[in-house]
Formats: structure tokens, C-alpha cells, sequence
């Protein structure tokens, strides 16, 4: 890291040092932090391998995730976040992958533990009335919300928020001005996936799964801005809506609109991909 700002400093470009949070190992190469801790690894719900859960490295993920809610995971994430915020000559801190891998984790003991404290209740059937899939011999996945999926979205993203909120706080106990945001994908109705929301807590989302608290783990509010990936192969609306997406934001002008709508004008988006005559449906830092 050193090298690069030391390269970079005379251009006058601004550096922010972008960290991958939760992606803790390699399944290709199996090492990284993730297997010197097995006991830290996100917990797969996937019935192809087994009825319970399984580690990440024995499932077919070749990035290994670390479950967010660990209480020795965060230690770990924020100390990092804290070596380079205190030792390098930075201006922003851009948290990347601090999110879960996807729908099928984290379904760990712990996890149904805290959960289970959350809505102050058991879960009688786990994971089904959270979740069902379902896998044909093809190897394709149906997923089905149950009883408990909406408490369980707003759950999970509030793990990421928390966090969120922590990083934000030692980064700007050490350096106020430094710049605080963080990637991710635009597909703002799937994200759920990913267990984050990261609209403001003013936009109040019309999904059919969303919680009535839902609103209270969006966690834009926390940045000096958002970064958004806005990836499709139709980058107009209109080309979208005639090669049959199922969504206007399945498309880059589209993903601008639900970013810019998520963040609710509380603060500056910037969309990654843009073709130059669109850059202006985007605010910049």
C-alpha cells in the first residue's frame, strides 16, 4: 500500500484504500484467515451437500466468508481497518464484500441463537420458516420465503449495519476527515441476497418481503457517500424493457434511477460503469 501512495501522492489524485471485509479465504488455493479459523466461517444452508449446514469451505464458493455477527470477526475486520486508517496517508476508506456471501448463509448456531433473540421467540421449523429450497437434478435452486423471512432480512442487515456503524466511528475517531463509504452492487430488490440495505433510513422500500422495520438497518445515512456497481448489457431503460428483462433496473440507466431513489438525496451516489452521456443522472463526490 505504501508503494502506491508513495506513487501516487505527487499526481494529486485523492487514494482511498478500498478493503474487502468479510472475504476471508481462498477456496482455490484454501488458505486466507478463514481456514487458520474454521471456527469463524459462514455456515451454508445448501441441501445439495447436506440436511444441516456446512462450512464454506466445503461448499462450492471459491471466496470463503467469515459470519459478521462473530464477535471475533469484527475484532479482526476492525482492527485492519484500523491499522491502515492510523499508518497510511489516506483520504477515504471504502469497506468492500462487508456483507454476507449470499442467501444461504449465515445459518450457524450461533446465528439461530441471536436471531432467535431478536424477535424474542424460537423458530420451530429452522431453517424452513426462514427459508426452503429446493434443488433439481439440474442443479438449479428455488427459494422460498417463510413465516420469518422478512424479520430475518431486517435482522441480517442490521448485523451489517452495526458494523457499518463501527467502522465508521474508529475510522473517524482517528482521522475526522477522512472519507468513509463503501461498494455495492446496484440491484437494490435483490440485495437481500447479501443481507444489506443500503438505502437511508427515509426511503421506504415497496419489496412484498420487506419488514415494517426494515427501514431501520438501511445504512447510507452512516457515509460520505455510496458507491454503486451498476453492471448489465443494456446500458438504456428501452433497450432493457425490449430484450425482456424483468425490471427497468436490469439496466444502467435503470440501476442509476434505484440508486439514486434508495439514497433518498441524504447523501452524494456514485455509479461505477457509467457511459459518459449518462454520468449526469449520477451526483459525484
Amino acid at each position: 500500500m505504501q508503494e502506491m501512495i508513495d506513487a501516487l501522492q505527487p499526481t494529486g489524485l485523492k487514494i482511498l484504500a478500498n478493503i474487502d471485509v468479510f472475504a476471508e479465504g481462498t477456496a482455490e488455493s484454501r488458505d486466507g484467515v478463514a481456514y487458520d479459523h474454521k471456527e469463524w466461517q459462514v455456515m451454508f444452508y445448501n441441501p445439495s451437500l447436506l440436511s444441516a449446514p456446512v462450512a464454506a469451505e466445503n461448499a462450492s464458493d471459491q471466496t470463503i466468508f467469515v459470519n459478521p455477527i462473530h464477535p471475533e470477526v469484527r475484532r479482526h475486520e476492525l482492527a485492519i481497518i484500523e491499522e491502515i486508517t492510523a499508518h497510511y496517508e489516506l483520504d477515504g476508506i471504502v469497506l468492500d464484500r462487508c456483507r454476507y456471501p449470499n442467501i444461504y448463509g449465515d445459518f450457524s448456531d450461533l446465528s439461530r441463537t441471536m436471531f432467535e433473540q431478536y424477535i424474542g421467540q424460537q423458530v420451530e421449523q429452522w431453517p424452513q420458516q426462514i427459508i426452503t429450497v429446493q434443488e433439481d437434478p439440474e442443479g438449479t435452486r428455488q427459494v422460498e420465503f417463510g413465516r420469518w423471512f422478512g424479520k430475518w432480512a431486517e435482522w441480517r442487515a442490521l448485523n451489517i449495519k452495526n458494523f457499518v456503524k463501527e467502522a465508521k466511528q474508529l475510522v473517524k475517531s482517528l482521522k475526522p476527515d477522512l472519507l468513509f463509504s463503501i461498494y455495492v452492487g446496484s440491484w437494490y430488490p435483490l440485495y437481500y441476497n447479501e443481507g444489506v440495505n443500503w438505502a437511508s433510513e427515509t426511503y421506504r422500500s415497496d419489496l412484498p418481503w420487506v419488514s415494517e422495520d426494515y427501514h431501520r438497518s438501511a445504512y447510507a445515512d452512516e457515509l460520505d457517500f455510496l458507491m454503486t456497481g451498476c453492471y448489465y448489457p443494456e446500458v438504456y431503460i428501452e433497450e432493457a424493457q425490449q430484450n425482456g428483462r424483468p425490471a427497468s433496473w436490469y439496466s444502467v440507466e435503470g440501476a442509476i434511477d434505484i440508486s439514486m431513489q434508495a439514497v433518498n438525496g441524504q447523501i452524494p451516489a456514485r455509479c461505477e460503469s457509467i457511459p459518459e452521456g449518462l454520468r449526469r443522472r449520477c451526483r459525484t463526490v
